[in-house]
């Protein structure tokens, strides 16, 4: 039971840091689902699904997105510890 509860907690903080990271490195001139760019490579870190991702949270929730990753993990820390 309690190497399950490690391996969901490791898992859990891999997702929120390539969340952090796609959200960090958001740039405008990434083509996504709301914007055609002409550019080929992706500057996100997170590639072309962290360019639809930050994209889509940045389109809903403006600057706030910023403290999703945080939000996030506090409401996995009090669910589960």
């Amino acid at each position: 039971m309690l190497k399950k509860i490690y391996f969901f907690d490791i898992l859990i903080k891999l997702i929120l840091i390539y969340l952090f990271l796609t959200i960090i490195s958001f740039q405008e001139i990434d083509s996504n689902w709301f914007k055609i760019s002409f550019q080929d490579t992706v500057v996100n870190f997170g590639g072309k699904f962290g360019a639809q991702l930050s994209a889509t949270l940045f389109l809903f929730f403006g600057k706030i997105t910023y403290i999703i990753p945080l939000v996030l993990y506090s409401i996995f820390w009090r669910f589960f510890f």
